[in-house]
């Protein structure tokens, strides 16, 4: 009897535990009902604590066409979210002993043109390898994706284009060095890419709803949409093919939720590759890029995170792990350009109690404004000018593009269509300061006005 009283009281406190934590997103709900067109393209959503959901949703249209509202189940592509799928798959077969990340990539691929350089796996896997990110003709690119390409092809288009740098001098996104990881799972395994994410990963997870991208009939497929003047239209076409390893996979929020649980408790592969997966790559001169495999690492208010985000042509997606509280969140778009980093912003928020500003807009006297107006020194060789055009405010920093800024108090401004904000104040030597919060950051980054 007093075994079933205990768990008893501990259903008690999980299921108040559960509502107080999903009574706290209601200014996320708010920003969702504010921001997002319920007859537009909307999103997927969840959040998870060791495993559990503890709040999911969806807002807006899978198909605006067929008026049919999105949900938890939509089917979206995750374009570059894949690569940390591609890289787990890496690391299955290392484990299996059919390859080493230290392995030279000529050892798979021994045609592949790499200048003389050798490039390892791990190389191509922390986008350290210098090889190009992609094709330079960027119209030439887009016509070219309307069509299906081999594996094969692809790489012989891509190796026309000349090295970057040499192998772990920096960090610089490729999407062709994924390519060649999605060529070196299928020479080793014998297995195609596809095949080999299916059996190794979602069948064995359980993802059911998760699968390469292709011309075949995926059931909750969202259809992506791109945002134009007038309002929405239906994205551009992309062959499948060419996504492949560096973002082919399609999925949804509860799937990716079990993935990621699975991935950092030791399920799918072992815990010491987990650390692998998750370690920033150590450059040649002793620096560490925030890339490891396949993940990045970065902090949201000193809470330290391991994330990735993903767009192509009608998705945006972007996906997020707090190792210090085991809580992960993803969230999927149907639309491109799209702001999922700022709503993942929000629930982080929410959820780590980050207080920030409410973003309203406020009026301001205009001889307070232009005693702000000016040229503000960042650090010794970088300058943020604020200045007036046509009855609105831009920020601009260095030879950058001008943002517009909406004030929100008589010193407080924030970025529109962001969470970034600044604060303009005295310093201790009554010097004019401004002080900018970058994404909800905690720390500012301080400039004084010259």
């Amino acid at each position: 009897m007093k075994n079933n009283s205990n768990k008893l009281i501990v259903l008690i406190i999980m299921i108040f535990s559960h509502q107080s934590l999903a009574t706290s997103f209601n200014n996320f709900e708010k920003y969702l009902k504010n921001n997002i067109k319920k007859e537009g393209p909307g999103i997927a959503y969840i959040v998870t604590t060791q495993g559990k959901t503890i709040y999911s949703g969806a807002y807006g249209m899978a198909n605006i066409e067929l008026g049919t509202p999105m949900s938890t189940n939509s089917v979206f592509k995750l374009a570059s979210i894949t690569k940390q799928f591609t890289s787990a798959a890496i690391l299955i077969l290392q484990e299996q002993g059919k390859l080493s990340i230290k392995d030279n990539i000529h050892k798979y691929i021994p045609n592949y043109p790499t200048e003389s350089h050798e490039i390892t796996i791990e190389n191509l896997m922390s986008h350290t390898s210098g090889i190009a990110r992609n094709l330079p003709d960027r119209r030439k690119l887009q016509e070219l994706r309307k069509s299906s390409i081999s594996v094969d092809e692809m790489l012989t288009l891509f190796s026309e284009q000349p090295m970057q740098f040499s192998p772990g001098e920096k960090m610089r996104y490729s999407n062709i060095g994924y390519v060649l990881l999605g060529k070196i799972i299928e020479v080793v395994s014998g297995q195609s890419y596809a095949e080999f994410i299916e059996t190794n990963i979602f069948k064995k997870l359980g993802m059911n709803n998760s699968q390469y991208d292709g011309l075949q009939i995926i059931p909750n497929r969202a259809t992506g949409y791109h945002r134009t003047i007038d309002g929405y239209e239906n994205a551009d076409w992309v062959d499948s093919s060419w996504r492949y390893a560096a973002g082919g996979l399609v999925s949804t929020v509860n799937d990716l939720a079990v993935w990621y649980h699975s991935l950092a408790s030791g399920k799918l592969i072992s815990l010491n590759s987990y650390r692998q997966m998750i370690t920033p790559f150590k450059l040649n001169d002793g620096r560490q890029s925030q890339y490891a495999l396949g993940l990045n690492n970065f902090e949201i208010h000193k809470n330290k995170v391991i994330a990735h985000n993903g767009g192509t042509s009608g998705f945006s997606t972007t996906a997020v792990y707090f190792p210090e509280q085991d809580t992960y969140i993803a969230i999927l778009s149907n639309e491109r350009p799209s702001t999922p980093h700022k709503l993942l912003l929000l629930l982080s928020a929410e959820i780590l109690g980050i207080s920030y500003p409410e973003f309203k807009s406020s009026k301001i006297e205009n001889t307070q404004l232009k005693k702000m107006m000016g040229k503000y020194q960042i650090g010794q060789n970088s300058v943020r000018r604020l200045f007036e055009e046509e009855g609105r405010v831009y920020s601009q920093r260095d030879d950058g593009l001008p943002y517009e800024v909406i004030a929100m108090s008589d010193n407080s401004f924030y970025f529109k269509n962001s969470l970034s904000y600044f604060v303009i104040e005295k310093d201790e030597n009554d010097n004019q300061a401004m002080l900018y919060y970058a994404s909800l950051s905690a720390i500012p980054e301080r400039a004084v006005k010259l």
